[in-house]
Formats: structure tokens, C-alpha cells, sequence
């Protein structure tokens, strides 16, 4: 399993509100064997330092929970969403100038064959197989109501003036239901997570073209998705976190 993360700031923000994790759980799967990997993306929201603070917060006690887990599943997922969501709650009731702070948060807990994908929010999780692209959430944003419903194309929804407006989010209210699915994947497929700030800017078509160069480190094809959404604008923070699914049981991971 390859692993690869990075975070960039974007082209117009100075400051990032996003905040990226990945770990190794000690897990045993259907082989006997230990290979799960935990993978996290959270875009905070609430100002420069409420939004910074809830996405760290929410990312360090996500994984945190899902360490601590007895039984890794669906299940645990949605704890671990609850404790993050509780924390960030909490944090925004203590204190004044937190007041209102949330997060997205989208994360994998992926095996050789199997992964739990959950999520909250925008921030999206995507499936590389055979040469394509599969986005796997779907977005709890006001404007994906509107694409749901028939009143709204997905071409008007890219550039609608309350795209950036989320339906539901980590720390918000006092409680939050994460949607938790299972997923199969394949030797060779690629899970991607990322905030939108790359998914506002990058394409299926783009994100295909990058992945497919199987010759290339996944770092480096990681660095070629964040220089992408720069150079179609960078108008927000951009985080993408890839999982490759590889043949070694040697764990990879770097995380920028």
C-alpha cells in the first residue's frame, strides 16, 4: 500500500484551513493479516483561525478515536465522526472568537480488498480503476440539492454563487450523522481525497491523466494534482491525499 498527502495554500488564500492525516491501524483482515490504512481530509470554515482549528482538531481526534477502536467498521467510523464532531462543538461553545467553526471531513479505512469510505460535507472521495475515474460521495451541499432535484444542471452548479454553501458539517451543531458505505478495490486502483478546492479546479479527465502515469511516484503525481488546480486558479486551499493499492505489504507513506 502506497500512501501519499500534501497540503497547499492555494493562490489566493494565505492562510490554509485544511488539514490531512494518514495512518497505519494494527487491524487484522479477512488473510489474517495487518493491512488497513486510515486516510483523513477535513476543510475547516469559520474564519482564518476558527476554520485552521476546527479542521486540525477534527483531523487529530478523528484519528485519535479510530486508533483506540477495538473493532474497525462501519461503526467506528461513525464514532470517530461523533468525537470529532462533540470536540469541534465543544471548542466553538468555549470560546468566542471559535464561535460557529466547522469542518468537512472525508476519510478512508482501506484493506487489500475492502474500504469503509465516510464523510461529511463537500470534500470528496474518489476511485481510480481501469484507466478511470469514479467519484464515490456525494456532496451534502446546497447546490447539489438543487442538481438532485432537476433545478440545476451540473455545469450551472460550477459556477452557481452558493456553491461553497454546505448542508451539513463536523462541529456545526451539537451532533452530525456521517454517511458511511462500503466500497472493493483492486491491486493497481488509486483512492483519492480531496477538499474542493481541487475538485473546484481539477477534472475527471485531468485527475485521469495524472493517474494513469503509473511510471511516476505517487508523490509526485500528488504534487502534479495540487500544481493543476493551482494553475486553473488555486482560488481555495488545496489538499489531495492518494492510496495506492500495490502488490507489496510494505506500507509507503508521506505525508506533506
Amino acid at each position: 500500500m502506497n500512501v501519499c498527502g500534501l497540503t497547499d495554500s492555494g493562490m489566493c488564500r494565505a492562510e490554509n484551513q485544511d488539514c490531512f492525516a494518514c495512518a497505519t491501524l494494527s487491524s487484522k483482515d479477512k488473510d489474517g493479516k495487518d493491512a488497513l490504512a486510515l486516510a483523513v481530509v477535513c476543510d475547516g470554515m469559520g474564519g482564518a483561525h476558527g476554520g485552521e482549528t476546527a479542521s486540525r482538531l477534527a483531523t487529530a481526534i478523528f484519528v485519535e478515536k479510530m486508533a483506540g477502536e477495538r473493532k474497525r467498521d462501519e461503526h467506528a467510523l461513525k464514532n470517530a465522526v461523533a468525537a470529532a464532531n462533540t470536540a469541534v462543538y465543544r471548542k466553538s461553545r468555549e470560546e468566542e472568537r471559535f464561535s460557529g467553526m466547522g469542518t468537512t471531513l472525508v476519510s478512508v479505512l482501506a484493506g487489500k480488498r475492502e474500504a469503509q469510505v465516510a464523510y461529511v460535507g463537500d470534500s470528496r472521495a474518489y476511485l481510480f480503476h481501469g484507466g478511470e475515474i469514479r467519484q464515490l460521495t456525494h456532496d451534502h451541499s446546497y447546490v447539489q440539492t438543487l442538481v438532485d432535484s432537476g433545478k440545476l444542471t451540473q455545469e450551472e452548479a460550477k459556477t452557481h454563487p452558493m456553491k461553497n454553501l454546505i448542508m451539513r458539517a463536523v462541529g456545526v451543531k451539537k451532533t452530525v450523522e456521517a454517511d458511511v458505505f462500503p466500497i472493493t478495490w483492486e491491486e493497481g486502483d488509486i483512492l483519492l481525497l480531496c477538499s474542493d478546492g481541487f475538485s473546484n479546479e481539477v477534472g475527471p479527465e485531468q485527475m485521469e491523466s495524472v493517474l494513469s502515469a503509473k511510471d511516476m511516484p505517487l508523490s509526485q503525481r500528488v504534487r502534479d494534482l495540487i500544481g493543476a488546480a493551482n494553475c486553473a486558479g488555486g482560488d481555495d486551499n488545496i489538499t489531495v491525499l492518494l492510496l495506492e493499492n500495490t502488490k507489496e505489504n510494505e506500507w509507503n507513506v508521506e505525508c506533506q
